[in-house]
């Protein structure tokens, strides 16, 4: 193969596993090295923008070491990675923020948007406060991993995306709430208390798998669930998960207080560290293991 990444734009196979790593503040990789696995290399030092024309890119993209200002948002928006339809998983790593210099991730964000065929999304050290719209917009996405985002404090609407089955939020801790709705009618995807039940959308329809760990903000899912003042219960309108739902396990979310009903037939659940959790609505001892205190527990959950 050759050694420029950008001789290999008209390449008639789908490149497997691409890996391209940053310069970054720490200065360890050579700006722009790609790489792709299977005994497959190539090296350029045209940074993000060589993958512009790579249109045969697919299977896997990592890319690591991505800084934090804006001498990067251009070069993202060079990778062009909305037109690789072929590409099936993003995996995005920043480096080490120090919290002294400017921060710009979100636009660099802005600018790495994937195509709507993308099924894996994989997110690590980012610094943004939002995350872009566009990610409620991949109707093909089945895992996201979101992990070591401290300052995130707002997720896109990921709860009517058809295909998402595994969602994994670790070392989140600004985040207070996992959607920012403030009604039941948007939240279960209605305008308006007097829209009929059959024009609302289904939560989360074909979820199996929740992680969340190490959110030390994190009170729950919905802003406003505990400020209504109607008479009939909050909890009785929420949406529960769905029927799909196998695996739910959260440890370590010091002001968790309650999350969505679980459905009769989840399998595996543990919550673990989380004293403010209620156990009510169907989170009993037998369904649900529940340790209020456990801070010896070591948990590496987030890449279920």
């Amino acid at each position: 193969m050759p050694r420029e990444i950008g001789h290999l734009t008209y390449l008639e196979t789908i490149l497997p596993r691409v890996v391209v790593r940053m310069e970054g503040s720490r200065g360890q990789v050579k700006k722009g090295h790609c790489g792709s696995y299977k005994e497959k290399k190539a090296e350029s030092n045209g940074g993000l923008s060589q993958l512009k024309l790579l249109h045969n890119l697919g299977g896997e993209l990592r890319i690591e070491n991505l800084g934090h200002g804006k001498d990067e948002v251009r070069e993202c928006e060079d990778a062009n990675l909305k037109d690789k339809q072929h590409l099936q998983h993003l995996e995005l790593f920043w480096d080490w923020w120090n919290g002294e210099s400017e921060c710009d991730d979100e636009m660099l964000l802005e600018g790495l948007q994937p195509h709507p065929n993308l099924k894996l999304l994989v997110l690590t050290f980012y610094m943004g406060v939002r995350i872009p719209s566009w990610v409620s917009s991949l109707t093909n996405l089945v895992r996201f991993y979101l992990s070591y985002n401290e300052r995130l404090q707002h997720l896109p609407p990921l709860n009517q995306l058809p295909f998402l089955k595994v969602v994994s939020l670790w070392g989140m801790k600004a985040l207070e709430y996992i959607s920012d709705e403030d009604s039941v009618s948007n939240v279960l995807g209605a305008s308006s208390s007097s829209s009929s039940s059959s024009s609302k959308t289904p939560f989360f329809p074909s979820l199996s798998s929740l992680v969340i760990g190490y959110c030390l903000n994190l009170k729950g899912w919905w802003r406003n669930s505990d400020d209504d003042d109607d008479n009939e219960p909050h909890h009785l309108l929420l949406p529960s998960f769905p029927p799909s739902l196998e695996k739910l396990h959260i440890t370590h979310c010091p002001n968790l207080t309650s999350m969505p009903l679980i459905p009769p037939s989840l399998k595996m659940s543990e919550i673990w560290g989380c004293p403010k959790f209620s156990p009510l609505y169907g989170y009993t001892k037998e369904r649900v293991k529940i340790v209020p205190n456990n801070p010896t527990r070591k948990n590496n959950l987030f890449r279920i």
